[in-house]
């Protein structure tokens, strides 16, 4: 029998603002934790994790530290002391996320303790996303996240597009390969109305592409007048904004907007629509690409996220970028019956539930870092502290 593990996850906002990473800690903490090994998890505190998110959290014990100054830079002064109260009870750290000062404090901690850690990047390697804040990033990686690299004993990749940009920024340790995960949620009931719905579902940024989801929508609309278009998210730029002045000044018809949603009625959401769409630049993973399958909704994605499985499991279509392919690609899944989306649906449902549920993933995920461990000289935990 293996030895059980003692993981320590260090991530930055662990609220509903922090979206996929959130999320994918929250469920690979958890899932870790129902395999038998002894998680903690350290990320940063903010307005919504004080106002109810704490409460909500269903993953493993998590601490959040409070942070002074901008708060893209993280900086919770506690964070590295809370790391340090239990430093002999890791035998190794996961960091999600980087280009904050999570990255320093778990760089810190492992050099302290001679224990290795493993980054997951979360897309943060992206071209476009090196390119966004670029001169923040610059700073950031004079002041420790460069030295965070060099030191990591491994990366997470969730697919090889991932892995190639990790290569790409000269980082040559190993990479595991896995995606992040979902839970296993049944099929909300969904009464069949009138209306159709095309939906997509994610943070209001310009990297998202949604600009050109509304002007392929608006080519299509009147053909298919008994279509509806629905984009729900968190804003975080004034994207909101910008799009729907561009619905109101071209007079785009049925195009609606909601705010963030979460947990049941996220599933709700996704299990009403008829076609989920997907129109990021880049994208690691796509989380909701996921869930919308999971609730038996086809989708359409770009090739800026990783989902070419889309079409080789008979659920939706994995399309070049541009506005004219997804003008195109609407036109003939709009066209399509209620009955043959349900089945593409059902298709993509299978294929979650067989290689996409945190179960699944948690246990490829255990063998990273059991790999990581035995790289650095301990193939079973470290031993604990002695009790005083």
């Amino acid at each position: 029998m293996q030895s059980k593990l003692r993981i320590a996850m260090v991530a930055g906002r662990l609220s509903t603002r922090a979206s996929g990473v959130k999320v994918t800690v929250e469920g690979l903490s958890r899932a870790m934790v129902d395999r038998g090994h002894s998680v903690r998890v350290f990320g940063l505190a903010d307005e919504a994790w004080n106002s109810g998110d704490r409460e909500k959290w269903q993953g493993a014990p998590a601490m959040a530290l409070p942070t002074l100054g901008p708060a893209r830079l993280g900086y919770a002064p506690g964070l590295a002391r809370a790391l340090d109260k239990d430093n002999r009870d890791f035998d190794l750290v996961h960091l999600h996320g980087i280009w904050m000062y999570s990255s320093h404090a778990a760089e810190r901690w492992a050099a302290r303790n001679h224990r290795p850690y493993i980054v997951s990047t979360h897309g943060m390697l992206a071209p476009d996303a090196l390119r966004y804040s670029s001169w923040n990033k610059r700073l950031v990686g004079a002041l420790y996240q460069e030295r965070c690299f060099r030191h990591a004993a491994a990366f997470h990749a969730t697919c090889e597009r991932e892995r190639d940009e990790i290569r790409a920024y000269r980082l040559e340790q190993p990479v595991a390969i896995f995606p992040n995960g979902i839970d296993r949620v049944p099929v909300v009931a969904s009464p069949q109305g009138t209306r159709r719905k095309l939906v997509t579902l994610g943070r209001l940024h310009l990297v998202k592409g949604l600009d050109r989801l509304i002007t392929a929508w608006a080519n299509v609309a009147p053909d298919f007048p008994d279509w509806d278009l629905c984009i729900a998210g968190p804003d975080t730029d004034g994207t909101r904004h910008r799009l729907n002045t561009m619905v109101a000044v071209d007079d785009i018809p049925r195009v609606s907007f909601l705010e963030a949603i979460f947990g049941g009625e996220r599933d709700r959401f996704l299990a009403d629509a008829d076609l989920f769409a997907l129109t990021s630049l880049t994208e690691n993973f796509a989380l909701t690409v996921a869930e919308a399958l999971l609730q038996e909704t086809p989708v359409i994605s770009t090739k800026g996220a990783p989902w070419s499985g889309l079409e080789t499991h008979g659920c939706g279509w994995w399309i070049d970028h541009g506005v004219e392919p997804l003008a195109q690609t609407l036109r003939q899944a709009m066209a399509m019956s209620r009955e043959a989306l349900q089945e593409m649906g059902r298709s993509g449902r299978a294929w979650m539930l067989d290689e996409f549920v945190w179960d699944a993933v948690a246990a490829r995920a255990e063998t990273a870092y059991r790999d990581v461990l035995a790289a650095a000289g301990t193939v079973t935990a470290l031993p604990r502290r002695p009790s005083s």
